[in-house]
């Protein structure tokens, strides 16, 4: 139990998975009556929705020379019994401040790439960490890479979802896979494009829609890569490039939902809340992606792979008969795992 402070602000993005997990922490608690704040980085984006959400949420300016005196005044201020921290600067600031707090417990959450063990690897990771009490990942994939480089304790705490916005509604469900997430390379929408037009032979009626606002990728070049997969827009492909209202109704009436990232899945909150919605998932064998459900709530493929696209249109054939008759259990299962509550109450044992 406790008073808890979550602190990253050493972002280097707008809307980094990292932040969005210590902004749900914070709201996670604050919805059960639990005390905490959010130190997040000026301007992102997790930052002002949480100003929305919720109270005593700080900003602070990364670059400014005040920054460790103004996290110290915040812990003289709150006076907390846990501190976990995200990132690289903080960790660091966290290490002096528990020189002042010593009665303070402080933890470090790894949710992004663990490199492989070395010498020198181990020893950047013992040296600024040697204040925490324990780690937290987000999956047992995070867990078993941070399990070659050190001793201390791992908690596994998966990332809190709101289950009363994404849980499992009786809806008509349309011939669609659908792909929610920001038009960026890394996501492997080009390849996720070729592989469709693939599975579409297989299976004509079967439809793509794409959630997405542009990033590294513009409209158009998306809409040349659909073309040059042998797709229409309007036809095989239905995009949309704005953040869409009850995303959640999109979510439940898919067949399935597809992250098909080529890239860093270390938390991946769009997978999640699809398997809240009950709604099974096409997912690249990625990094946490290989380790967030079993062959009954979906489909883990390899890019590398040359059977993947024969073998994503075999499973989809297989599903289709079922529609609806698993998806509330399925919904149920997940809840179980990424709700506020069970979220809150790992928190509360650590």
């Amino acid at each position: 139990m406790g008073f808890f402070i979550f602190i990253h602000i050493s972002s280097n993005r707008f809307n980094s998975a990292i932040s969005e997990y210590a902004r749900n922490s914070h709201i996670a608690l604050s919805s059960k009556n639990q005390k905490s704040v959010l130190v997040l980085q000026n301007g992102t984006a997790p930052l002002v929705t949480a100003q929305k959400k919720t109270t005593k949420v700080i900003g602070v300016n990364l670059k400014s020379v005040w920054t460790f005196f103004y996290l110290f005044k915040i812990l003289i201020k709150y006076k907390p019994k846990q501190v976990i921290t995200y990132g690289g600067s903080e960790n660091f600031q966290a290490l002096i401040l528990k020189l002042f707090f010593w009665n303070v417990n402080f933890y470090r959450f790894k949710g992004d790439k663990i490199n492989s063990p070395s010498f020198w690897s181990i020893l950047k990771l013992k040296l600024p960490h040697l204040h925490i009490k324990s780690y937290i990942v987000p999956s047992a994939f995070l867990k078993e890479q941070l399990m070659q480089q050190t001793k201390k304790p791992i908690r596994i705490i998966e990332m809190a979802l709101d289950k009363e916005k994404f849980h499992f509604i009786n809806s008509d469900i349309k011939n669609e896979i659908i792909i929610v997430g920001r038009l960026d390379p890394v996501k492997g929408l080009r390849k996720a494009l070729s592989d469709f037009s693939e599975i579409q032979k297989k299976i004509p009626s079967l439809k793509l829609r794409i959630i997405g606002e542009p990033k590294n990728i513009s409209k158009q070049t998306l809409e040349d890569w659909i073309l040059v997969s042998g797709l229409m827009v309007g036809r095989d492909v239905y995009v949309d490039y704005t953040r869409v209202d009850k995303i959640e109704n999109y979510m439940n009436e898919a067949l399935f939902g597809w992250v098909c990232s080529e890239g860093s899945e270390y938390i991946c909150r769009v997978a999640y809340e699809f398997l809240m919605c009950g709604t099974p998932m096409l997912v690249s064998r990625v990094h946490s992606l290989q380790s967030i459900f079993d062959s009954q709530d979906g489909f883990i493929y390899s890019h590398n792979s040359r059977n993947r696209v024969s073998e994503m249109a075999k499973f989809l054939q297989s599903q289709i008969k079922l529609r609806t008759s698993t998806r509330e259990k399925r919904a149920t299962k997940f809840q179980a795992i990424y709700s506020y509550e069970s979220h809150v109450r790992k928190l509360l044992t650590i």
